[in-house]
């Protein structure tokens, strides 16, 4: 009797321990499964950038002059005015957004319509704010725009493509910055802002850029300050469409 009691405890037991494994495998399946639906849950469709922030335009020929919203003065320190994305500004940094050098009274405006997500103020104040806009509730991307003062809006306000923004952060002298990227949470990573141009719009945009850097090196005698070759498909200023953050060099 003793022994049929015994191997009854004995099975119930293990049936015990089958059912709370088993309880644990779903627990786990479940969780993963949510996991999943979160990363799946955000709206996959690509803004669509319908400006570069500033005016680049013809240099006027005069020496210091003006090509729209830069400063061209063959004295200037620097050897760029703007900074194409993807591009390595030294052996251990490569940059994931394209970068303007700028008059620092320039008009910085939106790219995209949308809305004001975020705003962080960078250090020092003179480097202006950092704008994260979203063009949809819950996009996967973010534009994120870095450097810019005087803002004009506030988080939650609604903005069109060509909006005004505020102007340049400072950079040095009299020189302002402001930074144009592009994350991508899905994907993990981060797009150049020309890649996710209509096809007209990149047509436009890259023919300002060509004659921008020509100009440039035209005034200060020197064709290599910009390498054209590495541009992507065409595209001035991207020297890739997409990088994987994690292929992403900043040491």
């Amino acid at each position: 009797m003793k022994t049929k009691r015994l191997l009854f405890i004995l099975l119930f037991l293990s049936l015990f321990l089958a059912c709370q494994e088993e309880d644990k495998k779903s627990s786990s399946k479940k969780k993963s499964s949510d996991d999943g639906e979160a990363e799946e849950s955000c709206v996959d469709a690509k803004p669509v950038i319908k400006n570069l922030l500033i005016d680049i335009d013809s240099w006027d020929n005069s020496d210091p002059g003006t090509a729209g919203d830069f400063t061209f003065d063959s004295s200037y320190t620097y050897d760029q005015h703007i900074y194409a994305f993807g591009e390595f500004i030294s052996e251990s940094k490569q940059l994931g957004n394209i970068e303007f050098h700028t008059r620092q009274d320039a008009q910085v405006r939106s790219p995209v319509d949308g809305y004001i997500e975020s705003i962080a103020q960078n250090t020092p104040a003179t480097k202006g704010y950092e704008l994260f806009i979203k063009t949809e509730e819950n996009s996967c991307f973010t534009v994120i725009i870095d450097h810019v003062r005087n803002l004009t809006v506030s988080v939650g306000d609604a903005i069109e493509a060509g909006d005004i923004l505020g102007i340049p952060g400072q950079f040095g002298g009299s020189l302002g910055q402001v930074e144009l990227q592009i994350n991508d949470d899905k994907r993990e990573g981060i797009w150049c802002a020309l890649a996710l141009m209509s096809e007209a719009d990149q047509a436009t945009w890259s023919a300002k850029i060509d004659d921008f850097r020509d100009d440039w090196e035209g005034l200060i005698n020197d064709t290599d300050v910009y390498d054209e070759s590495k541009d992507w498909n065409g595209l001035g200023l991207c020297r890739d469409d997409f990088i994987k953050e994690t292929d992403l060099v900043n040491d």
